[in-house]
């Protein structure tokens, strides 16, 4: 009996390098970057309504 080292993963697909998000045909960093300033108005009003909230109890 020889023990060669290969268990349940033989069967595994083979892993093929994935493109990150950026590198992907499409990606559109204007659009990327306008989600990341609307969210952080958002996070900025939840934050003031949350304050705001606080001080009046």
């Amino acid at each position: 009996m020889t023990i060669r080292g290969r268990g349940a993963e033989r069967n595994l697909p083979v892993a093929r390098p994935t493109l990150r998000r950026h590198e992907r045909p499409g990606f559109r960093p204007d659009r990327a970057a306008m989600w990341a300033v609307m969210l952080g108005v958002l996070l900025i009003l939840v934050a003031a309504a949350s304050a705001h909230a606080a001080i009046l109890h």
